[in-house]
C-alpha cells in the first residue's frame, strides 16, 4: 500500500435497467442488474483502487463473441440528443441509457431473449446520436447509435 495514502472510502454502484416486455407493455418489465463494489484509496498522488474479490472459474456455458458485427445498411431514424438525464457521474452517457434508447426501436411483438451491447465511443451532453436499425435474417435486431457515418457510440443487439 502506498505510504502517502491519507483517506479511503468504499464505493458501490448499481445499474438497474427496465426493458419493457413488448407483449405486456410498461406495466410488466424484464429487469437486468449489474452491481460493482470496491475500495478507493485517496492519496496525494491520486486514487488507487484495491481489488475486493478474485474471479472464479468461468461458467460452463456458451459465450457470445465480444464484438457485435455492425451491419453496413439499415433504416436511419430520427436523431437523439444527449440530455442531462442520460449522463452518469462521469458526465458520459450511462450504459443503461444506450440500451434503453436502442430498445425504443423494437417492434411491439418482439420476443426478447437476449440483449448484447458493445460500447465503442463516449457520448457527452449535447452530442447527437443517429439510430440505424437493422433486422437480420435470424430475427435479431441490431441498433447502432452512431456519431457519424464511420463511428458508433454503441451497438446493441436484441435476440
Amino acid at each position: 500500500m502506498p505510504e502517502n495514502v491519507y483517506n479511503h472510502f468504499r464505493y458501490q454502484s448499481s445499474l438497474h435497467c427496465h426493458i419493457p416486455d413488448p407483449n405486456t407493455g410498461w406495466g410488466k418489465n424484464r429487469n437486468t442488474d449489474c452491481n460493482s463494489t470496491g475500495i478507493y484509496l485517496a492519496g496525494t498522488d491520486g486514487f488507487h483502487e484495491l481489488p475486493t474479490y478474485e474471479l472464479g472459474t468461468p461458467l460452463d456455458m456458451p459465450y457470445a463473441d465480444r464484438k457485435i458485427v455492425a451491419p453496413k445498411e439499415g433504416i436511419v431514424m430520427e436523431p437523439i440528443t444527449v440530455r442531462t438525464e442520460h449522463l452518469d457521474s462521469n458526465h458520459h452517457v450511462n450504459n443503461t441509457q444506450y440500451v434503453l434508447m436502442a430498445s425504443r426501436y423494437l417492434p411491439s411483438d418482439f420476443s426478447l431473449h437476449q440483449v448484447r451491447a458493445e460500447y465503442r465511443y463516449q457520448a457527452l451532453l449535447g452530442d447527437t446520436m443517429i439510430p440505424v436499425v437493422t433486422k437480420e435474417e435470424d430475427g435479431q435486431i441490431i441498433v447502432q447509435l452512431k456519431k457519424d457515418e464511420q463511428t458508433a457510440y454503441a451497438v446493441v443487439a436484441f435476440q
